[in-house]
């Protein structure tokens, strides 16, 4: 909750929201994963995948996709680097998920992700 909500209370209604009407870009997925991961934090398991499945229409599979996206992206070693990784598409994102975070720092410096062949 710290780490994502900013000291705002926690107020069911509000978060589910703001993940319904966050427009599509990658920067608004990896806001929506935020949201997801306080909605997980406090409703309970039933709850939680009701309200993912039932008033966001999205699968518990999705949902989770998302939330690990968030977490990624959003960790203190790709922080720097978001503006950058957030100009990307929404499946580039997804696409990028493997790979380490130094790699995607570099590819946001302007660098590349070189494919390494087994021979």
């Amino acid at each position: 909750m710290t780490r994502f909500e900013g000291g705002l209370p926690y107020e069911r209604e509000r978060i589910v929201h703001e993940a319904r009407f966050m427009a599509q870009s990658a920067e608004a997925m990896l806001e929506v994963g935020k949201r997801l991961i306080i909605l997980k934090e406090n409703e309970p398991h039933g709850d939680f995948m009701k309200i993912v499945e039932g008033n966001l229409g999205l699968s518990y599979r999705t949902a989770a996709r998302i939330m690990q996206i968030s977490i990624k992206y959003l960790s203190a070693t790709l922080q720097s680097k978001l503006p950058v990784l957030a100009t990307l598409s929404k499946t580039k994102l997804f696409e990028l998920m493997t790979e380490d975070n130094e790699d995607l720092a570099a590819l946001a410096e302007g660098g590349t992700i070189a494919c390494q062949s087994g021979s």
